[in-house]
């Protein structure tokens, strides 16, 4: 089990063969390379059983954030790994390796005239409602969102990126946490047209009930049939997943990627790592059929930082995604570059930074050979 992540961070499963897992460590003949605590606590880091052991949880029933006591700004898993292969006189795998950053975008309306979006705009103009909220004079046009994302298109298709958008596939509801949108609308599916005529790729924004009745299958059965491709990336609205379960439900559902191991208030490494890894299935205690690239950035997090604290954070952590070869994700909602009119500054300034560190943003999504171990 631990040689299977030790081996999804890029360390050569050639070289780990001569190993072997005791009660005292990772041992190499005679020699320990790594305790056994220190084990533990990659496997706790990449896994997120750290998480699940603080006990501590939100409104939503996701992770609480403010419980984090752990160093959240280095990708400290991928630097172990290198030291191991550094002990064994190796180098990680680097083999067609490269720095990506896919650029993604969590479409959780298709419209402004959703039902609970109006209210919001009233509430926000008449100022019962703080905070960031939609603009009367956009709010009265159905196609706003519409017009946002081919806007968004059109830059990404300019710069020669590869973007993938989650939509959600519905029911609508008019619950507090429902889902904002249905495949089956109009707006979904003319949104969901323009992107694959684009050429960009379509991902299942998982629902925010999704991981309590286990409904992925279902949810990315009926986005597929409504617009006719193939889905095998994910993302969970609002970040809602259950770490235990989550990729035992992914793989049923046949999903191949997910997109959304991070943090919706920080910038960070969630899980210690800033490469695509297999995962780990915690609820059969096996290396999963499911990939995680590690998101490192969400736009939410622009309600607690200034743009200028988040380009000097981003730019320090990608030049560590850099360092490690990885593979990150950086996610934007359309509906904020309606609301916030720090949004297409900020967007532009990002995409910018990434151009000049020489990341690959194509949007193809890595196939890791992260070899399916056991442990011994």
């Amino acid at each position: 089990m631990l040689r299977s992540v030790m081996a999804a961070q890029g360390l050569d499963p050639l070289t780990l063969n001569p190993m072997r897992l005791t009660s005292s460590g990772l041992m190499l003949g005679d020699r320990l390379l790594i305790a056994s605590g220190e084990l533990d606590a990659i496997f706790d880091s990449v896994s997120l059983a750290r998480e699940s052991e603080t006990g501590r949880t939100d409104r939503l029933g996701r992770f609480d954030e403010a419980a984090v006591q752990w160093d959240t700004a280095k990708p400290w898993v991928d630097q172990k790994a290198t030291e191991l292969a550094e002990k064994l006189g190796a180098s990680p795998v680097t083999t067609g390796a490269k720095f990506q950053v896919i650029i993604a975008h969590d479409v959780d309306r298709t419209t402004p005239w959703e039902p609970t979006c109006l209210l919001n705009t009233v509430l926000h103009a008449t100022g019962l409602r703080h905070g960031s909220g939609m603009p009367i004079y956009e709010a009265r046009s159905s196609q706003s969102i519409i017009r946002t994302i081919d806007r968004l298109l059109e830059y990404e298709r300019n710069q020669g990126i590869g973007s993938h958008y989650f939509m959600m596939s519905g029911p609508y509801g008019l619950g507090r946490y429902s889902t904002r949108t249905d495949v089956r609308w109009r707006s979904a599916r003319t949104t969901g047209q323009l992107i694959q005529q684009a050429g960009m790729s379509i991902g299942l924004h998982g629902s925010f009930a999704a991981r309590d009745d286990n409904r992925y299958a279902k949810e990315k059965n009926l986005l597929e049939q409504m617009l006719g491709c193939a889905v095998t990336a994910h993302r969970n609205h609002y970040l809602r997943f259950d770490p235990l379960r989550l990729y035992a439900q992914l793989e049923q559902a046949g999903i191949r990627f997910d997109l959304g191991i991070g943090y919706v208030t920080r910038i960070g490494f969630r899980n210690g790592s800033a490469r695509c890894h297999r995962a780990f299935d915690r609820l059969n205690e096996r290396p999963a059929n499911v990939f995680s690239v590690p998101q490192l950035y969400m736009d939410t997090v622009m309600q607690h930082c200034s743009p200028q604290q988040i380009v000097n954070e981003l730019r320090e952590a990608l030049t560590q995604v850099k360092n490690a070869q990885g593979c990150v994700c950086l996610v934007f909602h359309p509906e904020t570059f309606l609301m916030d009119n720090r949004a297409w500054p900020l967007f532009s300034e990002i995409i910018q930074i990434c151009r000049e560190m020489g990341a690959d943003l194509s949007g193809k999504l890595p196939q890791p050979n992260a070899p399916n171990l056991k442990a011994d």
